[in-house]
């Protein structure tokens, strides 16, 4: 005799003694196993088909497509220029930083001057603002002009214009007939 369960969805769907569900259930509950699973792909290609970057991802950033260009947007707080590298390459645009500074433990003074008597020891009693670097890798999904592409970075925010590729429109021509 099938009992009642009150799963994890909360449904209250017969189970029978070996732990199967009523082969009156099996068919919805396919379906509603099949759509999970398809919604689950889905998000996760919409979330990594244009994202090629390694690792976790604690930069963030927006790619928008404004008809012309592409906008990409990067929030890269505490960086600098120099810091920054942007490379553009047939059908993607990298995005480098690496904050250089002194390890964790390592005797250093962020403003380069000495402490008392001309110590330059530090010792963090909390540190929570890391050094590091990171990488972002984006697909472009169609070509740009490498050329006309600029950057700015302002207030930590690196923004990247990236104009699309146009070709040009056949010119028509006159041929002489002989």
């Amino acid at each position: 005799m099938p009992t009642r369960s009150n799963g994890p969805d909360g449904d209250g769907a017969d189970i029978e003694p070996n732990g199967d569900a009523p082969s009156s259930e099996r068919p919805r509950l396919g379906r509603r196993l099949e759509d999970a699973v398809r919604t689950c792909l889905r998000t996760i290609d919409d979330r990594s088909r244009l994202d090629l970057s390694p690792g976790r991802r604690r930069t963030k950033l927006d790619l928008v497509d404004i008809g012309a260009a592409f906008v990409l947007t990067v929030d890269v707080p505490g960086y600098e220029r120099a810091e920054l590298t942007v490379r553009l390459e047939p059908g993607r645009v990298t995005i480098n930083g690496d904050r250089s500074g002194a390890p964790e433990g390592t005797a250093s003074r962020d403003d380069g001057t000495s402490g008392p008597n001309g110590a330059t020891d530090r010792r963090y009693l909390r540190r929570e603002r890391t050094i590091r670097s990171f990488v972002r890798c984006v697909r472009l999904p169609e070509p740009i002009v490498v050329e006309a592409a600029s950057a700015t970075l302002v207030d930590g925010v690196l923004t990247v214009q990236l104009p699309k590729y146009e070709p040009d429109e056949p010119t028509p021509s006159d041929l002489d007939s002989e």
